[in-house]
């Protein structure tokens, strides 16, 4: 007797291959190697089925942590809205790592920028010095950068 499952060409996820599972995981977004690592075993690969499937995606390409970092940098860098701490806090949540940082100049600039939309979208809040501050925190500019920028903007601290 046939059933559905008989009548579908495509495995059960159960019965993939290591390499086929991370070829699908890798048809989403581009991964590190730490994700597929992970991904892998939670679906309960072994450790074995899993080296051999990461060594052949580096051989053919298809995992480059390097170039991963320096794109996922790259697209933080221009979005214009965050600081240095929170791209090497994304980097590290990837599994990745990457020597380059953004400079004070340019995170004076993307708080500024981060600001003056926060402002266009909910005007009271950034002229408030301790929500722009948290507001500016969380974004991971460090508290130098949030102090000046606060300061030479105008934003007053009412706390005092």
């Amino acid at each position: 007797m046939r059933t559905a499952s008989s009548l579908n060409p495509m495995k059960k996820a159960s019965e993939r291959t290591a390499m086929e599972a991370a070829l699908h995981l890798l048809g989403y977004r581009a991964q590190s190697e730490w994700e597929i690592r992970t991904k892998l075993r939670r679906k309960g690969y072994g450790g074995a089925e899993i080296d051999k499937a990461v060594e052949a995606l580096h051989r053919e390409h298809y995992l480059d942590d390097q170039a991963l970092a320096e794109e996922i940098f790259e697209q933080y860098r221009e979005s214009m809205r965050y600081g240095d701490r929170y791209i090497q806090n994304k980097l590290r949540s990837r599994g990745l790592s990457l020597d380059r940082h953004l400079t004070v100049e340019e995170e004076m600039e993307k708080a500024e920028a981060a600001l003056r939309l926060k402002r266009e979208f909910a005007p009271g809040q950034s002229s408030d010095f301790r929500r722009a501050a948290g507001f500016l925190l969380r974004r991971g500019f460090s508290g130098s950068v949030v102090s000046a920028v606060l300061n030479r903007i105008g934003v007053e601290d009412d706390s005092f």
